[in-house]
Order: C-alpha cells, then structure tokens, then sequence
C-alpha cells in the first residue's frame, strides 16, 4: 500500500491466535459458527477444538455414505475458512459400535488418508 510517496511493509497474515489467549476461545466459535449448515443426514458434535460426526441406522453402507460425505463439507468448509484438520491422522479415528463382524477398514478418507477404524478412542477428554 502507498501513502504519499511511502511504501508499506508486506506482511503476512497468519490465521491463528495466541494460545491462551483470553479473546481466543470466543474468536474461535465465531470462526466455526457456519461449520455444521452443511451438514446433512449426520449428527456433528464440537467441542472446543474437537468434533465428532456420527450416524445410527440399521444398513451399514447408507452410513458409512452419510458419514463420508459430512467428513467432505467438513474438511472442504477447512480448506476454504483456513482450517488444517488431519494433520494428526493418529487422532483421526472411526468408532463402528454394531454386534455384528463387518469392517469398515478403509471405508473413509479424510484429504485422500483413510480414517483408521478403532475399538475406542479419547473425545474431548471421553473414553469410548
């Protein structure tokens, strides 16, 4: 930009704030206000900086359908608000509560990684 005869800086702009920060928590729920419109046919749970999409039903493939789409509009509405999820694919895991014996093993993908199905996993501080 220039005033006068005078030159500004070129800076860049980071999308992040500081850790701890009082304002942070609020600056963030302003920023995910918008994340669960898109949503559809699944249930999505957030919790700070944690979320959870999930589906009951009784045929497998509809909600492993539903589900797989809900983690697209999520990790689209990411990419396009400047959000990175996935970076820790260790915490990114699939929970299939059923009697019966199907797998869901390389059933979803979150930005072209599968999603690793797991017997239990930590949300938001759970067990499960």
């Amino acid at each position: 930009m220039q005033v006068g005869n005078k030159f500004s800086k070129v800076l860049d702009i980071n999308n992040d704030t500081t850790q701890g920060s009082v304002i942070s928590p609020l600056l963030f729920l302003v920023m995910i206000n918008d994340l669960p419109l898109g949503i559809r046919n699944t249930e999505l749970t957030l919790f700070a900086d944690d979320s959870c999409v999930f589906k009951s039903g009784r045929n497998l493939d509809v909600i492993v359908r539903y589900v797989q789409q809900s983690i697209d509009v999520v990790s689209q509405w990411c990419q396009e608000n400047g959000f990175k999820i996935g970076l820790s694919m260790e915490k990114t895991v699939a929970l299939l509560f059923t009697h019966r014996r199907e797998s869901i093993q390389n059933a979803l993908k979150l930005n072209d990684n599968f999603i690793k199905v797991e017997n239990k996993a930590k949300i938001s501080g759970f067990n499960f």
